[in-house]
């Protein structure tokens, strides 16, 4: 990255397949069927059924402040039908001496018709499966339909509260995770996991 002009990235949409994110530079074109960001960049597409939507900041190249004379690409947003994959603004293709090896691609596709997310960095690629929420999505249907009118209400109350609560967990769980790309979604994984458990157990009652 220390040859290049100015960091930056670039945007790819196969409606229904993936969406990537990949890096590049001023001194070369992006690859084939991918558009250059700049700017403010509101993405989406929709990947195996779910909605994918990113928010991309692409900022130029900065005669102040350390390590911006190359530009800087944040990451403000990326959800898949709502889950956020990495909890806080992520630094993309960029990072300064002595910092974690920076991101330089993140893909969503779809295996099996699930989303799959993979984040790989300049040595390594990280997968971790959304199987988990769209289990957990028709857990919580199946369940809502066999409960009586008041204890649907007091299941869609105890839901809601645990989905207001899972991120704000998560964030301050994997605050020092940042050489894990995928660290906060694995996380929010996990916790949803725990939660598919507990709706079982409504049904058992």
């Amino acid at each position: 990255m220390a040859d290049w002009d100015a960091a930056g990235a670039a945007a790819q949409c196969l409606e229904g397949q993936s969406f990537t994110l990949v890096a590049c530079d001023d001194s070369a074109d992006e690859p084939p069927g991918f558009s250059r960001l700049a700017g403010r960049n509101d993405l989406s597409c929709k990947v195996a059924n779910a909605d994918v939507r990113a928010i991309v900041q692409v900022y130029p190249p900065g005669g102040r402040g350390m390590g911006m004379g190359t530009g800087y690409v944040s990451i403000d947003s990326l959800r898949v039908d709502g889950v956020g994959i990495f909890g806080h603004p992520k630094a993309f293709n960029w990072s300064i001496p002595g910092s974690d090896r920076p991101l330089m691609k993140v893909t969503v596709f779809k295996k099996d018709d699930v989303p799959l997310v993979e984040a790989c960095d300049t040595d390594i690629c990280h997968q971790q499966s959304l199987a988990s929420d769209v289990g957990l999505n028709l857990t919580y249907k199946n369940v809502m339909q066999g409960l009586r009118p008041t204890d649907q209400k007091q299941l869609r109350a105890e839901q809601r509260f645990w989905l207001k609560e899972r991120d704000p967990q998560c964030q301050l769980a994997t605050v020092s995770m940042s050489n894990e790309p995928l660290g906060f979604l694995q996380c929010v994984i996990s916790a949803t996991d725990i939660r598919t458990i507990r709706l079982r157990e409504w049904k058992r009652r």
